[in-house]
């Protein structure tokens, strides 16, 4: 989750707070409320000592004390947030030094202004992919349902490379204008046959056509259907009677010339 929350040092003079022993969360929000929000001078003893802003000063045994831990707990958990790189720690036989990583970045409030705007915007990308991705499962449940059972083995696998062609166009199909499309399908195997439609459809996706151009099939059908100028008719069979009449014609021809 993106974003931050504002929380009162007051909280620590709460009940809520005061249960003891701390968890380590509640351990890590203390810190970060101990804290400086300033730069600051701390005295210790005869030594004047600047605490920037993010940083405290503080032991082990005071932690311990507040936190309801021991003192070797203490250190444990101070350590896993150094190699975590969440603070950095110096300390002393009288002091321990602590800087939180990042304090002043994320308590800009400018910081925390493009983080709300930061995740405005992730959200609404992740609804948007969310969209998508719904939409393309629904389009995917539709091709899924699509009843196939009327083609062959190998139409069906075609049918199903034309509509994986359409998706990665992102064009795919509603329930309607895919119950339209197998009937055009259907159709056009009725008429032009498998093996013609099969490889319109492979030819139609070579070209990066948006559809199937069945037109296509209609000019190659007319285009065969002419006959050359020569030797492209059809022979007729001729049985006996046809010749006997034929002899029969030549016969009169011939005595009445």
């Amino acid at each position: 989750m993106a974003g931050y929350i504002k929380l009162y040092r007051d909280i620590q003079e709460h009940w809520i707070w005061q249960g003891k022993p701390f968890s380590k969360g509640q351990a890590w929000i203390d810190l970060l409320m101990a804290a400086n929000h300033d730069d600051n001078k701390v005295v210790l003893g005869n030594e004047i000592i600047l605490v920037e802003r993010g940083c405290l000063i503080t032991s082990e045994v005071k932690l311990a004390k507040r936190w309801g831990w021991s003192r070797c707990k203490v250190r444990a958990f101070l350590d896993l947030l150094k190699q975590d790189e969440m603070i950095v720690k110096k300390s002393d036989s009288k002091k321990t030094y602590l800087k939180i990583v990042n304090y002043s970045v994320w308590q800009n409030s400018e910081t925390g202004k493009k983080q709300q705007k930061d995740s405005v915007q992730t959200s609404k990308r992740q609804r948007s992919d969310t969209n998508k991705n719904d939409k393309n499962d629904k389009n995917d449940k539709n091709i899924s349902n699509a009843d196939l059972s009327n083609f062959s083995d190998s139409v069906k696998v075609k049918i199903e490379e034309w509509l994986t062609y359409k998706k990665e166009r992102k064009e795919n199909y509603q329930p309607t204008g895919l119950k339209s499309l197998l009937t055009q399908i259907q159709n056009n195997i009725t008429t032009y046959g498998e093996q013609k439609v099969i490889d319109l459809i492979s030819e139609c996706m070579a070209a990066g056509y948006k559809g199937i151009i069945w037109d296509k099939l209609k000019r190659q059908q007319g285009g065969q259907s002419k006959p050359t100028r020569r030797n492209n008719f059809q022979q007729r069979d001729y049985d006996d009677e046809f010749y006997d009449k034929l002899e029969k014609i030549n016969y009169w021809r011939k005595n009445n010339e």
